[in-house]
């Protein structure tokens, strides 16, 4: 493999960028405001948390990316069904049976959603 080797310091001090503390608190702010973050006082310091599992975040994630790629009304959505259908057999085919169970309670809830899904965030 190519590329630049270093030591183990000066790995570390390449990943120390010269970011200001204020740069990371108004990143961390954002992910406090957009719900992804809690946070708490402690002697006069906030003590963050995650307020989503990672299984949440990418369930929302995964959501999003659907939504946005399926609301171009000017494009046809099969391709895409397709590649999902390509990707989910290409890891597990079992998983289509699951799949399969998904759409078929998913279709008789009509226009409801299916129970213990979540709707995912509005993107900011």
């Amino acid at each position: 493999m190519g590329g630049r080797q270093n030591d183990g310091r000066a790995g570390t001090s390449s990943l120390a960028s010269p970011t200001a503390p204020t740069t990371l608190m108004r990143a961390i702010t954002r992910l406090v405001e957009k719900g992804l973050l809690g946070r708490t006082m402690a002697k006069n310091t906030f003590i963050y948390h995650a307020r989503v599992t990672q299984d949440e975040l990418d369930c929302d994630l995964a959501a999003n990316v659907v939504q946005s790629l399926l609301g171009q009304d000017d494009r046809d959505p099969m391709p895409l069904l397709s590649s999902l259908i390509d990707a989910v057999s290409g890891r597990d085919v079992s998983l289509l049976d699951d799949l399969e169970r998904l759409i078929r309670k998913n279709a008789s809830l009509g226009p409801l959603r299916a129970e213990g899904r979540r709707q995912p965030r509005p993107q900011t």
